[in-house]
């Protein structure tokens, strides 16, 4: 699967359009599109590169400096055919509230409420293809996540005051490049064919700590460094091609011993594209990017040039495509109908609107176009409103006379179907109010995409009472994605019968052009028990091949998923329901991680939700907070048994994969329709974060995922393993397998096949050091390989003698002149038998490196044995004490060793 990634940001949307040309001109509601580049100092930055993922490769960005948050979000998407271009056009549309001045998108338009008001942009994925995919050409997207990755700041921080990650051996020390050739010899890195003058590969640690530093000072200071031969240090200088091929300290894997998280490939790619965009920063839609957006004010008062007099918020979108397009070329077209609905508390959008909130209907068509960029043709979108505001709310007499909010939007053929929840009275002729004036019903307003006719239904009604509402409030209504179901929350007790646990439950119920049919509660327990805790966040989808109903939802309550019950944390956790077999399942696999805000996607190919834990097997999720995860739907429904495949992945990730730093929240869900109204095979996924590493700059972002369903991740082959260390015939490594784009997988131990799996096992090794590869295949004819170097280690638990005589004798020299021999045995340490090696190596004081007092063994401490890391083939020591790397002995060797120590390296 690929993702896409976008970062939008309210005060970059808000604050754009001052610098910006108005092209299209009509009345009030009017879209401001944007088609030049805006300083990145002006704070007004509203660039778009859109990254999809090189191993998860994370995003382009809209952004800007405001830190006013958002108010609402919903997002709509469309995928339109280009003339003479292969891949469709993918444009995302969204609709979100905010405080923030509304003049700035619009200076003509007057901000008169100093209150939440509803904007709509859309955003074209202009992608740029290098080296065959798509990669992102701002730094702070694509390189640059490369310099925050922990792997990369454990050696650039490590000179740093809080001794970051560091080799215990320089804390406290003052270092510099004169004297790492103690340690840092061509030997002891062990890479072959690394030039000899190697030693100057360490980093100026304190000075160039990447941890906290941003990534505009990363870049420049970069830049200013290599001048006119940046290009060339970062393609060809040693220490990077080390860096990112080997990802190895002298003698010492990097954190959590796997490589730099990023293939020398992907990172010329990478370099290929930050160069290709011009060494921006944040991509302000250059020659090397082409990017267009449009945005517009949608809450404005009738013909007026001013907004609501009161706050707008709440809003849902939806997209309906024009069936005739023929497709982008140089001639500006429309391509179908933006839909938006929002509450307002204005008296002056929608005609007729005074006291209660009431719900507003605009439209605006979506005109598209290419212009000539220059190496290709950009897509170019504008919004331009098709008149004033529509009053949705409309009962006997006028306004609904109580307050309405919530919508939610979908299509359903020729029609646009809207739910809301409303406390008024008179929206449906012989409405009965069966829960009082204060607590609200869900309704259904159902137009006609052309003419705008429209009928409106009570969707909370009591069974064989069409018109007749439960006796408890309604609320937070959800239209699944063919338009053919609504998702509730209610508190009443007659909606079903045998409805007495007498807390709030999820409920679902199908609205087709007929009869309505029965309201089903989803928030049950699997088989259909009650559930004891009020359970809310329902989301709905129609399986039209079945019929059957799957609904999530959310709630606090535990053990409702299929099978036994078990123990969960604190705090909410995510269900699926599924009406087909009465069942309920716990999204993630289990219940007993903390989750919340569910999410499906109008197709049924994905579900979202948020958690803390880590559950992405392609990426090490150790950031403590909460991440959006997907979950493949499609894959789940199609598993036999039902929902025994649940395949997740990661959507908050930075752009190397890796962890972003702060918590992400509320994911939103689209389909990217093509102009038949029919799914392209994209959803896109929103979610709101405030987290740099993830390419933002402020606290009001929003990052968008294009998610595809064909695989075209770059094969990349990577895998770790659990348990690769210990006694000889005692011990299981258990490999994960970590590849992008594989479909096939073959381990080798030691040059030998041993499996096929995905994620297999080693039982049981003899003692030795094992190679291990994992060669992977795409179907395709594509293939990667990878090879860890002693990866696993069994060692054999031996008395000193048999150690001796195994590894010590044939490796040091027994003769009298001999390196350990009676004569001028080197630091006088004789090692002509084993009784005389012990009394030589045990509590004797001998020099360590730099000079300093070291003692060679330390009964029950082979950290602090000097003997041991001398020995170590992967312990780093320094050269005037140590011996060449040829001579090391094995890591199973050095294992028995350690642990001969480490029992007290006691005599036979």
């Amino acid at each position: 699967m690929r993702s896409a990634m976008l970062v939008i940001s309210v005060g970059a949307v808000l604050g754009l359009a001052a610098a910006c040309s108005n092209d299209i001109q009509g009345p009030p509601g009017r879209a401001v599109r944007t088609e030049r580049a805006l300083p990145a100092s002006a704070g007004q930055g509203f660039g778009v590169q859109l990254a999809p993922a090189i191993a998860g490769l994370a995003a382009p960005s809209l952004r800007g400096d405001s830190d006013t948050p958002l108010a609402g979000l919903s997002v709509a998407g469309v995928a339109l055919p280009r003339v003479g271009a292969q891949e469709p056009a993918r444009i995302a549309i969204l609709a979100f509230a905010s405080a923030l001045d509304a003049s700035a998108v619009d200076p003509s338009i007057t901000d008169a409420n100093s209150a939440d008001d509803v904007f709509v942009a859309a955003v074209v994925d202009n992608q740029r293809l290098l080296r065959g995919r798509d990669v992102p050409t701002a730094f702070a997207e694509g390189l640059g996540q490369v310099f925050r990755d922990e792997r990369c700041t454990r050696c650039h921080s490590f000179q740093a005051a809080d001794g970051f990650r560091v080799d215990p051996r320089h804390v406290g020390k003052t270092l510099d490049n004169s004297r790492c050739g103690e340690c840092h010899t061509q030997s002891a890195i062990r890479v072959p064919g690394l030039a000899p003058d190697v030693i100057s590969w360490i980093a100026p640690g304190a000075e160039f700590d990447l941890r906290g530093r941003d990534l505009g000072d990363i870049q420049a200071d970069i830049i200013a460094r290599e001048g006119d031969a940046l290009d060339e240090h970062l393609r060809e200088d040693d220490r990077i091609l080390w860096a990112i091929e080997h990802g190895r300290v002298p003698f010492q894997e990097m954190a959590d011993g796997g490589p730099v998280p990023i293939s020398l490939d992907s990172w010329l790619g990478l370099v290929d594209a930050w160069e290709v965009g011009g060494r921006q920063l944040r991509n302000q839609a250059s020659a090397g990017l082409a990017g267009a957006q449009t945005i517009a004010v949608a809450s404005v008062a009738g013909v007026t040039t001013a907004t609501g007099s009161g706050p707008s918020t709440a809003p849902a979108i939806v997209f309906v495509p024009d069936p005739g397009f023929p497709g982008i070329d140089e001639f500006e077209r429309s391509a179908g109908v933006v839909w938006i609905a929002f509450a307002t508390g204005a008296d002056d959008i929608v005609t007729g609107a005074s006291g209660a909130t009431q719900l507003a209907l605009v439209r605006y068509e979506l005109r598209v176009r290419t212009e000539p960029g220059e190496s290709e043709d950009r897509v170019v979108v504008a919004l331009a409103s098709l008149g004033s505001a529509t009053l949705v709310t409309l009962g006997a007499g006028g306004p609904g006379d109580g307050d309405s909010g919530t919508p939610a939007l979908a299509v359903r053929g020729g029609s646009v179907v809207l739910a809301f929840s409303s406390r008024a009275s008179n929206l449906v002729a012989g409405f009965v109010d069966g829960n009082g004036a204060d607590a609200g019903d869900v309704f259904v307003r159902v137009f006609d995409a052309q003419t705008l006719a429209a009928t409106t239904s009570l969707v909370s009604s009591i069974p064989g009472a069409a018109e007749a509402g439960g006796d408890g409030a309604s609320s937070a209504p959800h239209v699944g994605g063919d338009g053919l179901v609504v998702a509730f929350e209610s508190t009443a007790t007659d909606l079903v019968a045998d409805d007495a646990n007498g807390v709030g439950d999820v409920f679902c119920r199908t609205i087709g052009s007929g009869a309505f049919g029965d309201v089903v509660r989803a928030s049950v327990r699997n088989g259909g028990g009650e559930s004891p805790i009020a359970a809310r966040h329902g989301r709905a989808f129609h399986d039209a091949a079945t019929g059957d109903l799957w609904i999530a939802f959310e709630t606090d309550a535990t053990g409702l998923e299929q099978g036994a019950a078990r123990a969960a944390t604190d705090g909410a956790r995510s269900y699926l329901f599924w009406s087909g077999a009465v069942r309920t399942f716990a999204l993630g696999g289990d219940s007993r991680h903390p989750s919340a805000a569910p999410e499906l996607a109008p197709d049924g190919s994905r579900i979202a939700f948020v958690t803390p834990a880590a559950l992405d097997r392609a990426s090490t999720d150790a950031n403590g907070v909460d991440d959006v995860y997907t979950l493949d739907f499609a894959a789940m429904r199609a598993a036999a048994p039902i929902g025994s495949v649940q395949e997740l992945a990661r959507a908050s990730v930075t752009g190397i994969g890796g962890d972003g730093a702060t918590a992400s929240a509320r994911p939103v869900a689209a389909v990217l329709v093509g102009p038949d109204g029919a799914p392209s095979g994209d959803a896109l996924l929103a979610f709101e974060s405030s987290d740099e590493l993830l390419g933002r700059s402020d606290t009001t972002d929003v990052v968008l995922h294009f998610l595809r369903d064909r695989a075209v991740l770059p094969l990349v082959a990577d895998f770790t393993a659990s348990d690769r260390v210990g006694l000889a015939g005692n011990f299981t490594a258990k490999f994960r397998d970590l590849s992008t784009g594989a479909t096939e997988w073959e381990w080798f131990v030691n040059g030998v096949s041993f499996s096929t799996e995905r994620d297999p096992t080693f039982p049981d090794p003899a003692a030795g050091d094992y190679d291990i590869e994992l060669v992977v295949r795409d179907g395709l004819g594509g293939e990667a390989r990878l090879t860890r170097r002693r990866y696993v280690v069994a060692f054999q638990t031996r008395s000193w003698t048999e150690i001796f005589d195994a590894h010590i004798q044939g490796s040091c020299g027994q003769s009298a002149t001999g390196c350990h021999g009676d004569t001028g045995a080197a630091r006088g340490l004789v090692l002509t038998s084993a009784a005389t090696a012990r009394t030589n190596l045990v509590d004797v004081v001998a020099l360590a490196c730099g000079g300093t007092a070291g003692v060679r063994v330390v009964p029950g401490e082979p950290d602090q044995s000097f003997f041991a890391q001398v020995i170590d083939p992967l312990t780093d020591t320094c050269l005037s004490n140590g011996i060449e790397s040829a001579m090391k002995l094995s890591r199973s060797a050095t294992l028995e060793i350690r642990d001969w120590i480490r029992r007290g390296a006691l005599a036979d």
